[in-house]
Order: structure tokens, then sequence, then C-alpha cells
């Protein structure tokens, strides 16, 4: 299957992100944005490279920008994208607007310089000033119009409305800024130096006061290098140059979890909390994404170093990824072409969970086939009597729920399987054999002239069913809705009249009660 693909390249300056809704490719992505222009031959292209992405809070708009200084919206929920503004210095760090200016945007640029504009008319609304080094990291308040913009030496804090300077942070020690940024929805600014120190500080405050200094581990020697915070502020993620993550409690102040990573991963280059689309445990709500060093992004539990999923790019590295707290869609930076792939996480879970299924089924059906063949073995000594059932098939009713809930369908592959399993079938083909061989029953053997049906396989076989229902309860021949209610399940089984049979025959005696003249053993 083939992703879709958006070449900004001749368009125009808005239109539709795809003509109709893609679908996911083998790796799990459904559209790739890339912006190409004529290279030195007639023929030849070479790609203009996206450096930076962000998303908004709801996870359905992304801004993107080019090496050639365009900023680009793309809004998922509508199908459009546009460009927003054209630079005049490469940008460094990128972000949406506050909360409660959700139609602005927020960038850094090469010359040390922080941006605000509008996302609607383009236009730059304040041009604030005062880091001596690049700004590489850009922290909005979730409820209030402040900003922070981080470089490797200073940290600002700036009020959105006046754009103008509240709070320069600097330390004393030659010690690099990491990162700085605030608490979704407190007043807390949270720090990270260089040296694997973290701080929390009383925003609220004018002269914010520390809250907590979380406990520093001696064996860190490279620091960290990567900081998340969770949507509900309760977990702080941090990691770096080792092969682990340090997941601490910010209630207590302690550290939460170790997590060791596998070993295929040395550097931890990005973090971020993103909720789980098929968690139905509210332990398991968030998943912890990482990219690491060999550019795949790995989705892991917080107590658990299993990866969930992973994200690859056929072959290319990723360089850097966005995400919301949401988690509906991922977005990621690749090498080779510095395109932007869009990923749909609940897509990527929904096929691993229908390849555990499916696994999970194959299994099965190869265990029954085992099953049967030594149930046979053994029976040809007793009679028949003793083995007119077959073994029942055994099933993980929990799993098959949770799967249904989270995919909202079974494999195609093994959905009849799992619904003889759900059903809890009798496989009774002698019983099913002996009415079969009574003949069609009087009640329908004139079934062709109140139901005239195109197909005359599909009569045939209908009338074959009805027949065996009638013989096993004479009183079910009497009722006027067993054809009605045969009909759709003989549709569907129409190659399987056995099957058929037991289900309509599960399904009267679960929900319609009359007189039995018969009862299946």
């Amino acid at each position: 299957m083939q992703r879709d693909k958006l070449d900004l390249h001749n368009r125009k300056n808005s239109g539709k992100l795809w003509l109709r809704k893609p679908s996911s490719s083998t790796n799990g992505s459904f559209l790739e944005v890339m912006h190409s222009v004529p290279g030195s031959h007639p023929f030849d292209t070479r790609n203009i490279r996206f450096l930076h992405m962000a998303f908004d809070p709801s996870g359905n708009r992304l801004l993107t920008v080019d090496q050639h200084n365009h900023i680009y919206l793309l809004d998922f929920s509508k199908n459009w994208f546009k460009l927003v503004h054209s630079l005049t210095a490469t940008c460094t760090a990128l972000s949406f607007g506050p909360s409660n200016k959700p139609k602005t945007f927020c960038v850094a640029l090469s010359d040390s310089s922080f941006r605000s504009g509008c996302l609607e008319s383009g236009k730059i609304l304040g041009c604030m000033r005062g880091h001596a080094t690049a700004i590489h990291r850009i922290s909005v308040h979730s409820s209030r119009y402040y900003a922070v913009t981080t470089s490797c030496d200073t940290a600002f804090i700036w009020d959105m409305v006046t754009f103008t300077k509240l709070r320069k942070l600097s330390i004393k020690q030659q010690l690099d800024i990491v990162q700085v940024f605030f608490l979704p929805r407190k007043d807390v600014l949270v720090t990270c130096f260089a040296d694997g120190s973290i701080f929390g500080w009383d925003f609220s405050r004018t002269d914010m006061d520390c809250l907590f200094q979380l406990p520093k581990f001696s064996c860190l020697v490279d620091g960290y290098r990567c900081l998340h915070v969770s949507e509900n502020a309760q977990y702080l993620a941090a990691g770096g140059k080792q092969n682990c993550l340090h997941i601490w409690d910010l209630d207590s102040q302690q550290l939460a979890s170790h997590l060791e990573l596998p070993i295929i991963i040395s550097f931890v280059k990005q973090l971020a909390f993103v909720t789980n689309p098929a968690a139905t445990n509210h332990d398991k709500m968030q998943l912890l994404a990482v990219l690491s060093q060999d550019g795949k992004v790995y989705f892991f539990e917080i107590s658990n170093s299993n990866a969930l999923l992973t994200i690859s790019c056929d072959g290319n590295s990723v360089l850097e990824f966005a995400s919301a707290y949401s988690g509906l869609y991922i977005a990621v930076l690749t090498s080779a072409g510095g395109s932007v792939q869009i990923f749909d996480l609940a897509a990527l879970v929904f096929k691993r969970s229908m390849k555990e299924l499916e696994s999970s089924m194959k299994k099965e059906s190869t265990s029954r086939i085992r099953s049967l063949k030594n149930h046979r073995r053994k029976s040809k000594t007793k009679s028949t009597k003793d083995i007119s059932m077959t073994p029942p098939l055994t099933f993980d009713r929990c799993r098959l729920t949770a799967v249904l809930k989270d995919c909202g369908e079974y494999p195609e592959k093994y959905r009849f399987l799992i619904w003889r399993m759900l059903l809890q079938l009798p496989d009774n083909h002698e019983e099913f054999g002996i009415l079969s061989e009574k003949g069609p029953h009087p009640a329908f053997r004139r079934l062709e002239v109140k139901y005239p049906l195109k197909s005359r396989q599909l009569l045939s076989h209908m009338q074959r069913v009805l027949s065996a229902l009638a013989h096993w309860a004479p009183s079910l021949a009497e009722e006027g809705y067993l054809a009605l209610l045969t009909f759709p399940f003989m549709k569907l089984f129409r190659h399987n009249q056995f099957i058929c049979f037991e289900v309509i025959l599960t399904i009267i005696s679960a929900y319609f009660y009359f007189d039995l003249a018969h009862k299946v053993v």
C-alpha cells in the first residue's frame, strides 16, 4: 500500500493535503510532505529540506518550516495546507502560540531574535531580542500569555501580549542550559542544566522561589540531553547519553521508574509523552516516545522496557519527531530527502493488534488441527456415540474483547474462527449429517415460491439448512421468522452450511423461547 505524497513544488500558497483519504503504507505512514525545486538539468529536481515541526495542543494542526524559510500550516482535520509566512533568516525553533492565542505562532531565528506572528494573515505581530546566542527551544504557557525561550547560556520569559521581556534566567556557573519549560496547567517553570540538575520554580511569585530540586545521580556523567513532562504534570522523563531513562514523580519528587532500554539504544535524542489510543487500563494510558541514535522512534510503557511500537522510515533515519499529548498523529523528519512523514498512531496500534491476534489464531489453528488428528486416532476404537463431539476450541475472551474495542473488527482471515469460538458452537458434524439425510422438510419443499432467489445454489443451500432446523425441532417449521432469520447468515456462510446451521441453532437456543421437540447433544 502506498502513502499519499504532497509536493509543494508549483503548488499554490494553499490547497488540499489529499484528494481522497489516504491509507497507511507498509511502515504505517499515510502522508509524506516534500518540497522539490528544479535542479541544474531540465529533468532534474532537488528537495528543499524541512528543518523543524510543531503540533498544536489538539494534535490536528502541524507547523513546518523549510530551508528556504517558508512556514507552512497543515490542518489534518480540515484537509488543508497554507503558506503562512516567509522568514528573513533561518529558523532555529518553532511553536504554536499560547493556548489563549490559538491563531498565533512563535518562531526563533538564527539572528537570536524571537518573533510572534498571526496564522491567518501571516503578519509578524512582535519581534523580541535579548539572546546573545541562537535560541534552540520555545515553551509556551498552557493557560497564560507567556513564553520562555532557551539558548545554551540564557533563558528569557516573555509577555506575549505586550511582547516585552519579563525576566532573564541565567546562572553564575559555566553550565549550559539544556531545557527550560512550563509544566502543563501550572505556574511552575522547570530548568535542566548540563550537569543533570533539575529545578522547579514557582512562576506565580515575582521572586520565583525554588519549589524542588530532583535528586542528582552520581553515575550520571554526561547529564541529561532531553526532557518531557506528562500531560497531567505528574511524571517527568529525562534521558541522554545512557542506556536508560529516568522517570520522576513530580508530586513526591522521587524517582518513579528507572527504565532500562533495549541494548540497541545507547543515546536518547528526544522524548515525548503521548496518549495510548488502545489503552483500556488507566495505568497504561501514557506512552513514552523515544528517538534513539539509530534513527528510529520507539514507544514504551512507563513501567515496561519492551517497545510496543517502532517507527522507521524505509531505511532513512529520523532526525526529529513531533507529537501532541493527544497522540493522534506523529510527524517525523527524515534524513534522506528532508521530507516530513505523518503517521496515524491509532492505525499503528491497530496493525500491531491485528498481527498479534493473527499470530495467536495461527497457533490456535495449528494446535486444533493437531488435537483433532490425535482425537480421531484415539477414537477409532470407540463407538460413534463417543466421538460425536470434537474437542472444543479454546480462546482468551478478554483478549478478544480488548482487540475488538481497540480495532473495531477482527482479522478477516480468522474472523469465522473467532466467531465459532465466541459462540461456542458444538461442532457436531454427525448430528448435522443425520438431519440432512432426512431430506427437505415438507414446510420448505416449495421455498422458491415464497422466496424467489436469483441464485439457485443459494436457494438449495438455504433449503437444506432450514430443513435440518425443522427436523431438529419440528415446532420451528411453524415459525414464520425462521427463513428471514436464516437468510443473512446463509449469505455470510454460503460456502459452509454446517456452520450456518450451528450459528442459527445457537442464536435460537440463546435468545428465543419455545418448546423444543429435540435437543442437540
